[in-house]
């Protein structure tokens, strides 16, 4: 191997390592990153009454708080009711309650005005607006504590 063509190998692998570097340090969390959060939280929340239809970034800021770095990632997605229930926004539900006795549903009334429920029939659908926040650590992006 002529030293012009080891030479040239050199640059282009010191170059190739450096834009890696360059490129790992700037990214952001995916979309599918943000997916899988919202997904986990239906999960947890909705008790099965909820499904995912679709998801899409609609934005991103990368900042900084007390020395953390964050990002957030906005998002609108649709979700299917998959029973008869009350929604709590954005992804939780409750059991509907269907009472005849007046003072219970005077009191999951009240409850529903403290927590914004609504009630929704199976396979309807709503588009919900809402962010994930990361926080940059050691091992890459998480979902920050806040």
């Amino acid at each position: 191997m002529k030293p012009n063509n080891f030479l040239k190998i050199v640059l282009v692998c010191l170059f190739l390592a450096v834009a890696a570097l360059f490129v790992s340090c700037s990214s952001t969390p995916s979309s599918g990153d943000a997916k899988q959060i919202v997904q986990q939280k239906i999960e947890k929340f909705s008790h099965g009454r909820i499904k995912l239809v679709s998801f899409e970034k609609t934005n991103g800021q990368q900042a900084e708080r007390f020395g953390i770095k964050v990002y957030n990632l906005e998002f609108v997605c649709e979700i299917e009711f998959l029973d008869d229930c009350k929604w709590i926004p954005p992804f939780g539900t409750a059991k509907l309650v269907k009472s005849q006795d007046f003072w219970a549903k005077f009191e999951d009334d009240l409850k529903s005005i403290g927590n914004q429920s609504r009630p929704v029939k199976k396979g309807n659908t709503a588009k919900v607006t809402s962010y994930v926040v990361f926080e940059k650590t050691e091992k890459g992006w998480r979902e920050a504590r806040i």
